[in-house]
């Protein structure tokens, strides 16, 4: 944690265009937006660009059935934890990152020098009255929701906590779902990254109560300011077509889940749930890690040592199918199973 150059993010650019099969993305391409006929209207931009901010507001709102002013929109989930860290900061004694954890949401506050600890046992975890949460649910990596990894939290609402839900999509709810207003004291944040596939547009949006929501944009001058008018304009755009979206992104996530499962069986491995975002950590069984697998067999995954967690790896599912397949067998020869 100390080497802040030593990363998950480091580690997948220095390997990925080397490697032969990347199980690190854990976010699907790039959106056709061809397919799915997301174009510019020029003038209605123009016209809207003054407003921007509050009609994506109102969009996100309509989506999750809550008030506008109860969304934040932010330039990606990175933007939203940093916002989300310095709110805990300035609003608890401590922050809380149950472990194992998507590294920003540890490293951020650790590398502000912000008041924070890891807590190994997050279901019989016990927090001072002063403390707060910041977490991950599903969890990355290990793909677990809240109420299985920590049963306590929604019935205990004394701790302020936020939750970053950036994987809730990929259990394919009809209407998009959220923690947010399941318990009290809490804020959520999610983003368009992974889902629907527009990373570069860096959007994303913070959830929380009205106060909450007040500070945060307060604090938000300290980061972007604002969200650039035209990735809120596109995104809004995207918005629009979140079913046909969600159907085509069901049909290869749960086509690379069969095939997972399959795999994971036959090779006798110890993993966490594949049925609830776009990965699973795999616990290694006796044998070396991640650099193995790339050196040997140019297969490239996430160490588990970026998220603090028990020996082993993350390994996404979102490869096209055929590409899945082999890389799969690829890993069997790793593991002598071909």
């Amino acid at each position: 944690m100390n080497d802040i150059h030593d990363n998950v993010f480091r580690w997948i650019l220095d390997h990925n265009k080397s490697s032969r099969y990347d199980f690190t993305g854990s976010g699907m391409p790039f959106l056709d937006l061809e397919k799915y006929q997301i174009d510019m209207d020029k003038r209605e931009f123009q016209s809207s660009v003054p407003h921007m901010d509050e009609l994506f507001r109102e969009r996100v709102a309509e989506l999750y059935s809550i008030e506008m002013d109860q969304v934040l929109p932010t330039e990606g989930g990175s933007e939203a934890i940093q916002v989300a860290s310095l709110y805990l900061n300035m609003n608890s004694g401590r922050i809380v990152v149950p472990v194992p954890e998507y590294e920003p949401i540890y490293r951020v506050p650790s590398s502000y020098g912000f008041n924070f600890r890891t807590e190994s046992d997050p279901e019989g975890m016990k927090l001072s009255p002063d403390e707060s949460l910041s977490f991950t649910s599903p969890n990355n990596p290990t793909a677990i929701e809240v109420r299985e990894r920590m049963p306590w939290f929604l019935e205990d609402s004394g701790n302020l906590a936020f939750v970053d839900e950036t994987f809730m999509e990929f259990t394919f709810p009809q209407k998009p779902v959220t923690l947010f207003g399941k318990r009290e004291n809490m804020f959520t944040s999610t983003t368009m990254t992974k889902f629907y596939g527009i990373g570069p547009f860096r959007v994303g949006w913070l959830m929380g109560e009205r106060d909450a929501i007040r500070k945060m944009s307060e604090y938000r001058f300290l980061s972007t300011g604002s969200s650039n008018a035209l990735s809120l304009y596109f995104a809004m755009k995207v918005l629009e077509k979140r079913e046909q979206i969600r159907k085509d992104v069901m049909s290869l996530v749960q086509n690379n889940r069969k095939r997972l499962k399959s795999w994971l069986e036959k090779m006798d491995l110890q993993h966490t749930p594949i049925d609830t975002t776009s990965f699973t950590y795999i616990f290694n069984k006796g044998r070396e890690d991640a650099s193995e697998m790339f050196r040997k067999h140019g297969v490239l995954v996430a160490p588990g040592r970026y998220f603090m967690a028990r020996d082993g790896y993350r390994l996404c599912y979102l490869l096209p199918e055929e590409k899945f397949s082999d890389g799969l067998d690829e890993l069997s020869k790793y593991y002598g199973g071909l």
